[in-house]
């Protein structure tokens, strides 16, 4: 997601199976066992019934982006 200082952060979108969640210290708590480094943990996390796809069947990143850039100005809003 977009960030005025350090240009980018990390936000995870995540596609659950019905019925199930998921949050973020989960996330993060799997992640460092996985030995991920801190850059790459996540600050947020979006839950989507469904990820936007490409043409090509694969994530479509530009939409995700596009729509972080718009959740986080309705945010600076409030």
């Amino acid at each position: 997601m977009p960030d005025p200082r350090l240009g980018e952060r990390v936000c995870v979108y995540v596609q659950t199976v019905p019925g199930k969640g998921v949050s973020l210290e989960e996330i993060v708590s799997y992640l460092k066992a996985q030995g991920a480094s801190v850059m790459f943990l996540p600050e947020r996390v979006e839950v989507v019934e469904a990820l936007p796809l490409t043409a090509m069947d694969k994530v479509d990143k530009k939409i995700l982006r596009q729509d972080i850039a718009e959740k986080l100005e309705a945010e600076s809003k409030v």
